[in-house]
């Protein structure tokens, strides 16, 4: 299954007619992208626990881009607000503060004053998308193996020690390559068996 981003829109009164023009370009830009999951909730429902809204907000997945016309913070507040363990997590956009832990509730919060454009915030998102879904593990280098290292940090790489090296693999397609001494004794043994049927036929 193809990887997928939630995206919360928190719909606070617009600084201003510009800023207005861009809420609704945003909205009309990225409903039915592709690998981008797009829901809205209004600021004023978010209180009060027998709104739809609420019931939107309960609901979220477990990791979710939220944009809205705040500062990261006062995101963050607002979403707490319906669950507590949510955490805010760093990106490129909200660099100040740690990852949060996968197995966390994460939210990345987008204050809308830092979008330029539509094109440059689906630019963003998909930046986050991508590197929420980039996994690497450490190959067998001479014989040394070392722990699965998982990345979490959307806005940083990880830096691997010289001895090893690191791919993106995809689940299931890395396997274990056979040494020379695997074949020889698979040789050996082939010809032992040949030799015991040659003394077994009549």
């Amino acid at each position: 299954m193809a990887a997928r981003l939630a995206i919360l829109m928190i719909q606070s009164p617009a600084p201003g007619p510009e800023a207005a023009k861009l809420s609704d370009a945003i909205v009309g830009e990225l409903i039915g992208k592709p690998g981008l999951d797009l829901m809205m909730v209004e600021s004023r429902g978010i209180a009060d626990q027998s709104s739809t809204d609420r019931l939107t907000l309960e609901s979220l997945p477990k990791d979710v881009a939220v944009l809205d016309w705040a500062a990261p913070d006062q995101i963050e507040t607002k979403l707490r607000q319906v669950d507590p363990t949510w955490t805010r997590s760093r990106h490129a956009d909200d660099p100040t503060i740690p990852v949060a832990p996968s197995d966390q509730k994460r939210m990345y919060a987008f204050d809308l004053h830092q979008i330029e454009s539509t094109a440059d915030l689906e630019r963003k998102l998909r930046k986050l998308l991508e590197s929420n879904q980039v996994k690497t593990i450490p190959l067998f280098v001479a014989g040394k193996s070392a722990p699965l290292q998982i990345s979490d940090d959307p806005t940083s790489k990880i830096e691997a020690d010289p001895a090893e090296r690191e791919v993106d693999v995809t689940p299931g397609e890395v396997t274990s390559p056979r040494s020379d001494s695997d074949h020889a004794t698979s040789a050996f043994d082939l010809d032992e068996l040949v030799d015991e049927l040659d003394r077994m036929d009549p």
